[in-house]
């Protein structure tokens, strides 16, 4: 079959180098990568890469950026040699996870891989202009409450709602929405709080947060920014003295939750979880992979909702245009692993990185009922 009878229309040649004769669009594997420079979301005829795909550690996102680029009917067209990053095999079951059921292979060899795509992966009336902003608290931190809350107003979304789920008050005011909710509180069942706020967003683009964050100025400037394609999605988080506050954190290849690592911005990995107070997400997504209702606070119940995104096919990816204030953190400095654009997580950390991020997770677990000073009752995290 000749691929090159797959090349029609308006597409791009994503590869390194040049290699067919359409408008050429490079740039750099790794977590900002993206088409979106060169062309919206579904308004290409073709996309076609050379020598690409398993040249990175990337690849996920590669292919995530690729498919979302094509219009329906429209095809991916990738050739490469199978190497031990990624052979056609591999590439074959990548393509049914990634794609889940909105793609027909018609053509997978040790050449040459052909997609069509069959369904749109947009979803109706979606739009970055559009939030649900899901508050959980156990009623110890108003006065952070008040914070958070004047932070998501300042924003001017033209779209929003406030829901907040536990122990808080009606406030009587547009756009917010209380939910009680006290159950095992003395557990800190948040997975059960959480999954109550998903349920009754009304918007597909949802923020979920711990009581102790706050949104900074032009954070949703920052999420314009970066668009609205995105499946679950963390961004900046900083506490006092500038202190990276868990925003993109990684297991370090560990399907056990026993370690925790800082990644580069730049940087991703299949181990990537989201820092158990902030997450943004797309109800899509939520009813898809909703949280562990057996699992309650400090029981790594994000460790565990991270690797179940990507089990299911769903890429975690990082804003570094929109940040958050944490205003208690009782974690410290977490240690990062090196930016290295070939290796991931686990096996780019050296044996005192990894013992250091083993560390901080055991400190965790043993003392993990110890929060601030300022809230030294409160279980929230």
């Amino acid at each position: 079959m000749d691929f090159q009878s797959f090349l029609n229309g308006s597409g791009v040649d994503a590869s390194e180098k040049s290699a067919v004769n359409a408008p050429h669009f490079y740039r750099v594997p790794g977590n900002y990568y993206s088409l979106k420079e060169f062309a919206p979301a579904e308004s290409l005829d073709f996309v076609f890469s050379e020598n690409l795909i398993n040249a990175t550690k990337y690849y996920k996102i590669l292919l995530k950026e690729w498919f979302l680029a094509l219009k329906v009917g429209s095809y991916l067209v990738i050739r490469f040699s199978s190497n031990s990053i990624l052979s056609a095999e591999k590439l074959r079951k990548e393509v049914k996870l990634l794609f889940r059921g909105n793609a027909e292979i018609i053509q997978s060899d040790s050449a040459t891989f052909i997609v069509k795509k069959t369904n749109s992966v947009l979803i109706p009336n979606d739009s970055i202009d559009k939030w649900t902003f899901g508050i959980i608290t156990n009623g110890k931190r108003n006065g952070d409450m008040e914070n958070l809350i004047a932070s998501v107003r300042k924003q001017n979304i033209p779209n929003y709602e406030i829901i907040v789920c536990g122990t808080y008050f009606e406030r009587n005011e547009p756009f917010f929405r209380y939910i009680p909710f006290s159950e095992q509180d003395d557990r800190g069942w948040i997975t059960k709080k959480k999954n109550i706020i998903c349920e009754a967003a009304k918007y597909e683009n949802i923020m979920v947060l711990h009581d102790r964050l706050s949104l900074n100025d032009g954070w949703f400037e920052g999420m314009q920014r970066y668009g609205n394609n995105f499946e679950v999605l963390s961004c900046v988080q900083h506490a006092a003295g500038n202190v990276r506050a868990a925003d993109w954190v990684t297991s370090c290849c560990s399907q056990l939750p026993g370690i925790i690592a800082l990644l580069d911005y730049r940087d991703w990995d299949s181990w990537i979880y989201p820092n158990g107070g902030l997450i943004m997400l797309k109800k899509s997504v939520w009813k898809n992979v909703k949280w562990n209702e057996s699992l309650f606070w400090n029981q790594c119940e994000d460790v565990e909702l991270g690797h179940r995104f990507t089990a299911r096919g769903y890429v975690f990816r990082f804003n570094p245009y929109a940040s958050c204030f944490t205003e208690h953190w009782r974690h410290g400095a977490i240690p990062a692993v090196s930016f290295n654009q070939k290796k991931f997580g686990g096996l780019q950390a050296t044996l005192k990185e990894r013992l250091a991020c083993a560390w901080v997770r055991l400190k965790d677990r043993l003392h993990g009922s110890v929060e601030p000073e300022a809230d030294a009752k409160s279980k929230n995290f």
